[in-house]
């Protein structure tokens, strides 16, 4: 019997990309100051901002296309203005993908003023 490699899920996103070009790309990863798109199975990513990275659907990409190729500039802001609220890749891939973030200790009070304690006893702050 053969065993696979398991393939890394990587969601498939719509990238705004340069000129408003709208390019179908896939997510690697995310961090609080970026998502890293690539090819699927890529080793090399670029970092964009969150508000550049959306959902993919199938319907919205084609509609992106469109208006792109007829060069309705303001309907395409207008689009990526209603895309980054409804469907942010950040918001919604970001628990499923490797991330930046420390989602441990996140509400970890105690280990948040230890660190604030130490930091004034090494600025000899009392």
């Amino acid at each position: 019997m053969q065993v696979e490699k398991l393939k890394p899920v990587r969601p498939r996103v719509i990238v705004r990309a340069w000129g408003d070009e709208p390019v179908a790309l896939f997510l690697h990863r995310i961090d609080s100051t970026a998502c890293y798109v690539g090819q699927e199975c890529s080793a090399t990513t670029i970092g964009l901002p969150h508000e550049q990275v959306f959902v993919f659907d199938k319907m919205t990409f084609s509609r992106l296309r469109r208006a792109y190729a007829r060069r309705q500039r303001a309907k395409l802001s207008s689009m990526y203005s209603d895309l980054y609220v409804e469907k942010s890749a950040c918001n919604r891939y970001q628990n499923m993908l490797e991330s930046g973030h420390d989602k441990e200790n996140i509400t970890d009070s105690q280990r948040l003023a230890r660190g604030s304690e130490r930091r004034k006893v090494r600025r000899g702050v009392s």
